[in-house]
C-alpha cells in the first residue's frame, strides 16, 4: 500500500479523537475493570537514512489531571525513544516496545511499559513512523497503536496481543473521511 509521507499534523487531524478516547476508555475498563479518563498519543517520524527526526507531535486525549498529563507525556515519549534507541544501537529489530518493557522493575523510576509500535513507509526506505500511547494498561496502549497504524494505512507488525480484535472493533471509524 502506498502511503504518501504526509505530516504528523495531517495524520492527527485525520483521526476522530472522540472515537479514540471512547476506545481507550472502553478497552481499559473491559481489560482491567478500572475507569480511565484518557492519555497521551505521540507520533514521531524519523528518517533513518539521514538520521533526522522529520516530524513529531503529541496530544492529550481526554481529561487528565496535571500529574497524569506529565506522567503520560513522559511515558509516551519514553516508549518511542526507547524503541528507536534500541534499533539504532542494533540491540533490536523489534517493532513493538513490548520487547524492552520492564513494568515490574523493583526500582519504580526504571519501570518501562509496552505501548509503542514502529511502522515502516514501504515506498520511502528508511522512513519510520512511531505511534505511542500512554494512559491505559500497556496491552491497551499497544493494541490502540497497532490499530491506529492500520487505520492510517500501514501494515501492522505481528503481535500476540489478545486485545487487537476488540480494539479494531472499537476503532472501526476512527479515521475521518477526507
Amino acid at each position: 500500500m502506498h502511503i504518501p509521507p504526509v505530516g504528523i499534523d495531517e495524520l492527527f487531524s485525520s483521526l476522530d479523537l472522540d472515537i479514540l478516547l471512547n476506545a481507550v476508555m472502553t478497552l481499559h475498563r473491559e481489560h482491567t475493570s478500572k475507569i480511565n479518563s484518557g492519555g497521551v498519543l505521540a507520533m514521531a517520524r524519523i528518517d533513518m537514512q539521514d538520521d533526522v527526526g522529520t516530524d513529531y507531535m503529541s496530544r492529550c486525549i481526554g481529561i487528565l489531571t496535571s500529574t497524569q498529563l506529565v506522567r503520560y507525556s513522559y511515558n509516551a515519549n519514553e516508549k518511542w525513544q526507547r524503541l528507536l534507541k534500541r534499533r539504532k544501537d542494533g540491540a533490536s529489530t523489534e517493532f513493538l516496545s513490548r520487547a524492552s518493557a520492564d513494568p515490574d522493575n523493583a526500582d519504580e523510576t526504571k519501570r518501562t511499559y509496552p505501548g509503542c509500535v514502529l511502522f515502516l513507509y514501504e515506498t520511502s526506505p528508511g522512513l519510520q513512523l512511531y505511534i505511542s500511547f500512554s494512559g491505559a494498561h500497556g496491552d491497551v496502549d499497544e493494541a490502540i497503536c497497532l490499530i491506529l497504524g492500520n487505520k492510517l494505512g500501514f501494515n501492522c507488525p505481528a503481535s500476540l496481543n489478545p486485545l487487537i480484535p476488540r480494539a479494531a472493533e472499537l476503532l472501526e471509524h476512527v479515521r475521518r473521511m477526507c
